[in-house]
This record gives structure tokens, sequence and C-alpha cells, in this order.
């Protein structure tokens, strides 16, 4: 029983920290994440990159990930 909630100290700790960052609640973009999310509206046109002047150098998980929320328009910060 004990072994069962040995990491619930760590984890509430964890969501304490993600849940009240300045960061967690933006509307703006942070860092790189106007790229994962640029190619992420991508992906739900069809492509995954310009073609003009391709930039393959982000991997495509995280943006596949957030094709799903800018396909139904979810706002970034929640997706965040």
């Amino acid at each position: 029983m004990k072994r069962k909630f040995a990491l619930l100290p760590l984890f509430l700790l964890l969501a304490f920290a993600i849940l009240f960052r300045s960061s967690t609640y933006s509307e703006s973009f942070i860092a790189d994440e106007v790229k994962f999310y640029r190619h992420a509206t991508n992906i739900t046109q069809g492509f995954y990159t310009d073609p003009v002047n391709p930039n393959l150098m982000e991997g495509p998980g995280y943006p596949l990930y957030l094709a799903v929320h800018a396909a139904l328009d979810i706002p970034f910060a929640w997706t965040r």
C-alpha cells in the first residue's frame, strides 16, 4: 500500500509548479512555439513545411500532437 502512494507528493508538487507558473496561461507564443504551431497548421492543410523555404530542423512529433488542436481551433494557451 505504501508503494502505491510513494510518488504522490512529487506528483502534487509537479502539478502545483505547472498550474501556477505564469507562462501556462500566456496568450502569446514563447520561444519556438510559433514554429511548432506553424507546422501543426501546415499539417492540417496537407503538408508539413514550405516547399520554397523548407525548415526540417524540428521533428514532426510535437506538431502532430498540436495538429489536432489546431484543426479544432482550440486556443494555444489551453493546448499548452
